[in-house]
């Protein structure tokens, strides 16, 4: 591990510094892996999983978001919301996805690699 020499004053700044990086990686590694999980489509190839915008940082880079931009049924194949009447108001997936995907799938596996991410951050200084 690094050592790193603060006076009690640039503690503050040195913890919210390393929050802020911890923030910047986590959000990185939950957009790859919403693209890993996204399902491609037979008629247009990836285009959902090719529009997962790069994040998006907001409250000092310590909130970060992470968008697709798929006009059509993004929401509907992600979260099951604003579903198209033709699924008769029944979530559907060709690809064994649930509702909810990006938060149960991709989600909780960046949540499982935050420990790793944060030793990391303090190993480097």
């Amino acid at each position: 591990m690094a050592k790193v020499t603060i006076t009690l004053p640039q503690l503050s700044d040195y913890c919210e510094a390393k929050v802020e990086t911890l923030v910047k990686e986590a959000s990185i590694q939950l957009r790859n892996k919403l693209i890993e999980y996204s399902p491609t489509g037979e008629v247009n190839g990836g285009t959902f999983k090719s529009n997962w915008q790069p994040p998006i940082y907001r409250d000092k880079g310590l909130t970060g978001s992470i968008v697709n931009i798929t006009q059509n049924y993004g929401e509907a194949i992600t979260f099951g919301e604003n579903m198209p009447p033709s699924w008769g108001g029944k979530f559907r997936s060709r690809f064994g996805l649930m509702a909810g995907w990006p938060e149960k799938l991709a989600g909780k596996d960046v949540k499982d690699m935050i420990p790793g991410i944060w030793s990391n951050i303090l190993r480097r200084g």
